[in-house]
C-alpha cells in the first residue's frame, strides 16, 4: 500500500478529510489569509451598514490609534485621514485661499491653474539615508483643485500596509497637473520611486510640473539666513511658530516604538508636526511669490531672485521697484 493509500486508510476511518483528490495541499482555515468576501459576510447584519473589512482586520491598538487621529482604516496596516479646510484657513501669516492667486510665473515656474490640480506634499521617513533601506511610514499633502482644499494622510501601522499606501500615493498624483514640495527632487521623490520598484510599482509623475520651494528659498534667502530649511522659512516668512511640535528627527524613533510597543503618542505628534509641514508648504508658496515680486519688502537678495529667473530664461533686471518680470 503506497502512502496516499495509506492516508485515504486512516481518513475513512477517522471520517476526517486530510488529502483532497485534486492534488493540491489542504490548508486549515485557521492558517488561511482571511478572504475578503466571507469576513464581510461574517459581520451582524443588525449594524445596518458593512464594517469596513480593513477595520476587522485591525488590532485593538490600531482602532484606538485610529480614535485619537480621526482616522479611517483603508487597508491593513494602513490609516487614512482626510479634513477639509476653508479657503479662509489662516496658517501663520497666510490664508490658504491666497495660493492661487500667486501668479502663472510665480517663481521663474510656470504653474498650471490651480483648478487643474497641485498637490503640497511631504514624507516621514525611517532615516534621511535613502535608499532601498528607508521606509516612507507617513505621506501626506494638502491637495488643491476646483472642489477646494483636502488635507489628507496616510499613516503605515504596519509593513504589510505599504502597498496599499503605493497605490493611494499613485492615485493622489494622477489627480493633479503640479506637485509642490521642500527638496522633494532630491529626497522624497527618488525615495518615493525607489519604494514604488520594490513592489513593481511605477511612480508617475515625471510629467507633472514639480515646484520645488528649497531652490527659490535658497536663491532669495541664503546669503541673509543661517540656514534654509522648512521651519526657518516659516518662522521667518510666513510668522508661524510651532507649540510643543516633535523635531522631525525624533520621527522614526516615534514609528519604532509603535511598531515595537505600540506606543501611540509619539505617532499623534508625529501627525501634528507632518500637518503643520505641508500647511507650512501652501504658506511659503504665497510668501515666496511676494518675496519674488518685491524683493526689498520682505529683506530678500534681489541679486540672487534676478540670477535664478535669469537662468530660467525670464527677462528682469536688478533695481526695479517690482521685479514685474516675464518668459
Amino acid at each position: 500500500m503506497d502512502l496516499k493509500q495509506r492516508l485515504r486508510a486512516l481518513e475513512a476511518a477517522s471520517g476526517r478529510r486530510t488529502l483532497p483528490d485534486s492534488g493540491t495541499t489542504a490548508v486549515s482555515a485557521a492558517h488561511a489569509a482571511p478572504h475578503l468576501p466571507a469576513v464581510r459576510a461574517a459581520i451582524p447584519a443588525a449594524s445596518g451598514r458593512s464594517q469596513p473589512a480593513a477595520d476587522l482586520l485591525a488590532t485593538g491598538a490600531e482602532r484606538a490609534l485610529a480614535q485619537r487621529l480621526g482616522a479611517v482604516h483603508m487597508a491593513p496596516g494602513l490609516l487614512f485621514r482626510e479634513v477639509e479646510l476653508a479657503a479662509a484657513h489662516r496658517h501663520g501669516g497666510q490664508v490658504l485661499g491666497e495660493v492661487c492667486s500667486i501668479g502663472e510665473q510665480a517663481l521663474g515656474v510656470a504653474l498650471p491653474p490651480p483648478a487643474s490640480g497641485w498637490l503640497f506634499l511631504d514624507t516621514e521617513t525611517t532615516g534621511l539615508a535613502g535608499g532601498t533601506g528607508t521606509l516612507v511610514f507617513l505621506f501626506g499633502a494638502v491637495q488643491v483643485d476646483a472642489s477646494g482644499f483636502r488635507l489628507r494622510q496616510w499613516l503605515l501601522t504596519r509593513f504589510g500596509g505599504e502597498a496599499a499606501m503605493l497605490d493611494a500615493i499613485r492615485q493622489a498624483f494622477g489627480e493633479v497637473a503640479m506637485i509642490v514640495s521642500f527638496n522633494g527632487k532630491s529626497f522624497d521623490l527618488p525615495l518615493l520611486r525607489t519604494r514604488m520598484r520594490l513592489h513593481a510599482r511605477a511612480l508617475e509623475e515625471r510629467h507633472l510640473v514639480h515646484l520645488d520651494l528649497l531652490h527659490p528659498a535658497r536663491s532669495a534667502f541664503g546669503a541673509r539666513w543661517p540656514d534654509v530649511r522648512l521651519q526657518t522659512a516659516e518662522q521667518r516668512l510666513c510668522d508661524y511658530r510651532r507649540d510643543d511640535d516633535l523635531p522631525g528627527s525624533e520621527a522614526p524613533l516615534a514609528f519604532t516604538r509603535w511598531l515595537r510597543h505600540g506606543e501611540a503618542d509619539g505617532l499623534v505628534r508625529v501627525m501634528q508636526h507632518h500637518r503643520d509641514d505641508v500647511l507650512s508648504l501652501v504658506s511659503l508658496s504665497v510668501a515666496l511669490a511676494e518675496a519674488y515680486r518685491d524683493p526689498q519688502r520682505l529683506g530678500a537678495d534681489e541679486g540672487g531672485i534676478v540670477r535664478r529667473l535669469n537662468r530660467r530664461g525670464y527677462r528682469v533686471r536688478e533695481g526695479q521697484r517690482q521685479l514685474a518680470f516675464s518668459p
